[in-house]
């Protein structure tokens, strides 16, 4: 009789956490991962240590010789990575965008949208002209941007200098090509993913260049965050040098997991579509102020090539066939 009441509790026990776990699938899968490092950390770290009393050899004794100092690197590693962590979201509420080689907009996610739109120029325009313009352009789509926005918590509007930090000039030299200005709107849906719309303008010859970036950017939950230090021991070598110097964000390491709403694709294209259709429109009417419009400018605001999407229009990386969930 006994033994029977203690098969139904076992057997009740089990049913209550199956349906726990694909309840909470992602957060089970997480604590699942967590559980297993700790306890290859715990069982295998001490079990390496007493090796040589079931083996009598100087492999046993070499591997019992690294088993502290092998503890102590994984203890160092999850540390680390812990308060790696926090710093790293502090930092990330005003980020120093600063790069080296390729690593731009490192903070923001994955670039999906880059688009280049140039303005042709008077044959006269002198460089200081060009320069006068680019600069009246940023203040132009910035004004045009508060005033079409000033009233949403969820669109934010900065201009700042991000600066290259691998370049290796001198001088003057150094300073002009090192730094770029950069016009950042950034727009967050109701579920917390991320779309982040850079504009540089530069000029070359009798033409006025306005590139266009998009980044996507989702979020992580805290048994993300548990995975990524228990697992630390195996990955922080690859990021720590890099971290420390201010060239790599934990934070958008993190940031890959989006919520499997198409309500949340139906507010990203409305964001991204509506960004890209204002600044678009307020660059019409810049050139039409400045004499510049021309029907070659025309054609290429109206339909942009499809290369420069990167990816189909109104898809986004991460949310059509590779949905990380919470």
């Amino acid at each position: 009789m006994i033994a029977t009441s203690l098969a139904i509790q076992y057997l009740a026990g089990s049913i209550l956490l199956l349906a726990l776990f694909f309840a909470f699938r992602r957060v089970s899968v997480s604590l699942l991962k967590v559980g297993l490092l700790l306890g290859l950390y715990g069982l295998g770290l001490p079990a390496l240590y007493r090796l040589p009393q079931l083996q009598a050899s100087w492999e046993a004794d070499l591997a019992a010789g690294m088993a502290i100092p092998l503890a102590v690197i994984v203890l160092t590693a999850m540390i680390f990575a812990g308060v790696a962590y926090f710093i790293d979201r502090y930092f990330d509420k005003t980020p120093q965008d600063h790069f080296k080689g390729g690593a731009l907009f490192f903070r923001y996610g994955r670039q999906f949208y880059h688009s280049i739109v140039p303005i042709g120029l008077e044959e006269g325009a002198t460089a200081q002209d060009m320069a006068g313009l680019v600069e009246r352009l940023y203040d132009y789509l910035r004004s045009h941007l508060h005033e079409q926005f000033a009233n949403r918590e969820d669109v934010k509007i900065k201009q700042l200098n991000i600066r290259d930090l691998g370049w290796k000039g001198r001088g003057e030299k150094r300073q002009r090509h090192a730094e770029k200005p950069f016009l950042k709107i950034s727009f967050q849906t109701p579920r917390k993913t991320k779309l982040h719309y850079f504009i540089h303008l530069n000029h070359m010859g009798h033409q006025l260049l306005a590139h266009h970036y998009a980044c996507l950017q989702g979020r992580h939950y805290w048994h993300h965050v548990l995975v990524f230090i228990a697992a630390a021991p195996f990955h922080a070598w690859f990021w720590a040098f890099r971290w420390v110097r201010g060239r790599y964000s934990i934070q958008s390491r993190l940031n890959r997991h989006f919520d499997p709403s198409s309500f949340d694709r139906i507010d990203l294209s409305t964001g991204f579509e509506s960004l890209r259709f204002n600044l678009m429109t307020a660059t019409l009417r810049f050139a039409k102020v400045y004499g510049l419009m021309a029907e070659e400018l025309e054609k290429v605001i109206s339909n942009p090539p499809a290369q420069a999407l990167g990816f189909p229009r109104f898809r986004f990386p991460g949310l059509p066939g590779q949905v990380r969930g919470g």
